[in-house]
């Protein structure tokens, strides 16, 4: 073969770049998305923190994985809308760029990516200068492309639209920041979750946490912070078991490395205040199978949510598994709980949660598990990773079209 045909036929290189620490809605779509590219047209490599979630993922499954020094506290600093703020962030940040921009240069250097493709851009001061520094000065013929996973909107925004081949958006509600701007670069593309799931095998929770009786089960399972309304969840149980309902709540996710501490006790406190220690289980962080399989044995699934979510893949994945959802009816969680059939309640809303709840335990006396099942099966085929991955590489591939 000529060396022509083989520059033609050679795999497109392609790095991922996300800072987050903990295991997000980026960074699972960076997962399936590392290991489900067509390993004879893409070779990958991410380029994240120290220590991350991502990190792990990379060294279990052999994924080359460059590290980038940024600063934690400003990796997790979240910049307000402000002119303000944006100044001041401005100022403080020069210093604290260099060992960043330093690192991903050189990881550009070395794996000289065709696609750089970027995750949740909560420090947009900080991705912005380090992604227009390698476009310039490593490939300025790479493809950029912005996989945007957050509802917040900011001046910077434009900018990154200005430096961005592509924007993908995880939702309607995180297109709608993007209103004013049109055509193929703004690209929505819902999250995909994999058909294993229909596989696992569910973990009673009446068993291994040793509960007497048959009383439903409810299940949150996410990140224990603020903005995800356990409090709210904890407060709605409350009134359920005072007016006689019989069901038993799953906390799943404390102690996980991204979990608020102060905010945990508080949720400690507050079943401590209510007497609801026999009625609440708090269960620690688990790994994502075994997450799915405490999912997959219960009856409701909460998602209390007092801030919008941009997607929602918990509620998806939950709804596959054929549980009642219900969840907030804000952003790509409201989108999807529209679409598949969930419950909506209003965020922040003890007495709209605990209305919704109370459909729920309706829902699982007068609905069959097998239609549920079904309906799991259908989101599957429409949601399936197989589809999500084509979608993508039909983006990347866009890039020589």
């Amino acid at each position: 073969m000529d060396g022509g045909r083989m520059f033609m036929h050679r795999r497109k290189r392609i790095l991922f770049l996300d800072h987050q620490i903990f295991r997000g809605g980026g960074e699972v779509v960076v997962e399936l998305l590392a290991t489900e590219l067509p390993a004879d047209q893409y070779d990958v490599a991410v380029c994240g923190s120290p220590g991350s979630a991502l990190e792990s993922f990379c060294a279990r499954k052999g994924i080359l994985f460059f590290q980038l020094k940024l600063d934690r506290k400003l990796a997790d600093r979240k910049y307000a809308d402000g002119l303000r703020d944006t100044i001041l962030s401005l100022m403080c940040m020069p210093l604290k760029l260099i060992r960043p921009i330093l690192s991903l240069c050189q990881a550009c250097k070395i794996f000289n990516p065709d696609i750089v493709h970027v995750h949740t851009l909560k420090c947009a001061i900080l991705l912005v200068p380090i992604i227009l520094f390698s476009k310039l000065r490593f490939n300025s013929s790479a493809f950029y492309v912005y996989h945007d996973h957050t509802l917040t909107s900011s001046i910077f925004h434009k900018i990154i639209l200005r430096m961005f081949n592509t924007v993908i958006c995880v939702s309607d509600s995180v297109r709608s920041k993007y209103r004013h701007s049109s055509g193929r670069r703004i690209q929505m593309i819902w999250n995909g979750i994999s058909s294993d799931i229909l596989n696992l095998k569910s973990k009673n929770p009446q068993v291994f946490l040793g509960l007497r009786g048959e009383a439903p089960i409810v299940v949150f399972s996410g990140r224990i912070v603020p903005w995800k309304g356990v409090h709210i969840l904890i407060q709605a149980v409350a009134v359920l078991l005072n007016q006689g309902y019989k069901i038993h709540t799953i906390i799943l996710g404390v102690n996980a490395h991204s979990s608020d501490l102060r905010y945990e006790n508080t949720l400690y406190k507050l079943v401590s205040d209510y007497g609801l220690q026999e009625q609440i289980s708090f269960l620690d962080f688990l790994p994502q199978d075994d997450a799915h399989s405490v999912i997959a044995g219960a009856d409701i699934v909460v998602i209390p949510s007092v801030e919008p979510e941009p997607f929602g893949l918990a509620a998806l994945e939950a709804l596959a598994l054929g549980r009642v959802v219900v969840g907030t009816n804000a952003g790509g969680l409201g989108d999807i709980l529209k679409k598949w059939g969930g419950i909506l309640t209003e965020p922040g809303d003890i007495d709209s949660l605990v209305l919704g709840m109370e459909r729920a335990l309706m829902v699982l006396r007068t609905q069959h598990i097998e239609e549920r099942v079904s309906k799991g099966i259908s989101i599957c085929e429409a949601c399936s990773s197989t589809k999500f991955v084509s979608k993508i590489t039909n983006v990347y591939q866009s890039h020589n079209a």
